[in-house]
């Protein structure tokens, strides 16, 4: 991984959740959460750069489980102290060989 793309990302994570508040998106973001709901409900989610969570918490609502993964710390610390999060088992740096991954992944549904 780029080293200065994982920097990048680090200092500009507390920036991240400021798109979502400008009021031109809300119907769009309102309509692409009922989406997401609806896909994941009842099932296994494996999410890959979950970011700031923003839709891991989404997600959440709705499906059984949600495994969240990121590379950066600093998103994955403001992942973790959102109150509407019901299930976020993160991992940080995940490495797994590949044919361990894809038998890891046969128990998600979505990534």
């Amino acid at each position: 991984m780029n080293n200065d793309l994982v920097e990048y990302y680090a200092e500009r994570a507390k920036e991240y959740e400021k798109i979502y508040d400008k009021p031109e998106r809300q119907g769009d973001l309102k309509a692409l959460s009922n989406l997401v709901q609806t896909i994941f409900a009842a099932k296994d989610v494996f999410e890959i750069a979950c970011g700031t969570g923003y839709w891991t918490q989404h997600i959440a609502k709705t499906a059984d489980s949600v495994l969240a993964t990121d590379i950066n710390q600093a998103v994955i610390d403001i992942a973790e102290t959102s109150s509407l999060v019901v299930f976020l088992a993160v991992l940080y740096g995940l490495t797994l060989k590949y044919k361990k991954f894809l038998i890891l992944l046969k128990r998600f549904i979505g990534l």
